[in-house]
């Protein structure tokens, strides 16, 4: 420890409504869940990240994640399936969850619309707001909110502008932008690697973008970064991270606790 703080070397694990930490026995739990749905399963888990600042990374404790972790399992639904891990060992300390699609033994999914999970975040954030204000640079959508209430003057020519009017001249309908993102991070947050996300993104009918060899976004009318559309490189990097990290967990499966008893 230094100057007394927590060592969070030792990642934060949570299986929340899981009885193993073992990867088989985690996979088995969600696909035996995802049978309680009335019709075929459109996304069986979601993967969603909760990251932190840099500047904040001294701030951090083992003991603050997993609390953090958990007020985001109980706010996003309690009763859902939730294996959670902690990522220490980067730049930006982040969480990492997988939820079930649906709740347990139920056919209520966990599917959020835009509102829903515009609430989420700034849920989460007023919760670490409140409790850990020290983390005052991990802070995105309040600061967002106070910059666009103290904004008196909206650019005619902005991006979010031509949108809006694009988006009023097809009376609500969504835009191609809109439709990209949302079929982009469907396949997001079904995927477990880079080459999955990719393979699920043809799959739904997409054309991947070239550039200097590598993939860096799709072509639609236009072409779209992925970032544009709501997956940032840290994200892709993530998935890849993920994937490692499940290895790592089964390797730790001897020494698990109580299957009967949450961790």
């Amino acid at each position: 420890m230094i100057n007394g703080m927590t060592d969070i070397k030792t990642d934060t694990m949570i299986a929340h409504n899981l009885r193993s930490f073992d990867v088989g026995q985690m996979s088995k739990a969600f696909i035996e869940n995802d049978t309680y749905r009335r019709f075929p399963a459109r996304v069986r888990w979601y993967h969603e990240v909760l990251s932190f600042s840099p500047l904040d990374k001294d701030h951090i404790t083992h003991d603050m994640l997993d609390n953090i972790a958990r007020e985001y399992i109980h706010l996003r639904n309690p009763h859902a399936l939730c294996f959670a891990v902690a990522h220490t060992d980067t730049e930006h300390t982040h969480l990492h969850f997988c939820f079930s699609g649906t709740e347990f033994r139920s056919k209520t999914t966990l599917r959020m619309d835009d509102p829903t999970f515009e609430a989420l975040r700034y849920n989460i954030e007023r919760y670490q707001m409140d409790k850990y204000p020290q983390l005052k640079n991990s802070i995105v959508y309040w600061n967002k909110e106070r910059k666009k209430n103290s904004s008196k003057v909206r650019d005619k020519n902005s991006r979010t502008e031509k949108e809006f009017q694009t988006k009023r001249r097809l009376k609500g309908s969504l835009t191609e932008k809109e439709q990209l993102k949302q079929t982009v991070l469907d396949a997001y947050n079904q995927s477990q690697s880079v080459d999955e996300f990719y393979s699920m993104v043809e799959q739904s009918g997409l054309t991947l973008n070239y550039r200097r060899g590598k993939v860096n976004g799709i072509k639609g009318k236009r072409t779209y970064r992925f970032a544009t559309l709501g997956v940032s490189k840290q994200m892709l990097q993530s998935l890849n991270k993920l994937q490692n990290r499940w290895a790592d967990i089964d390797a730790l499966k001897n020494s698990s606790q109580s299957p009967d008893r949450e961790r």
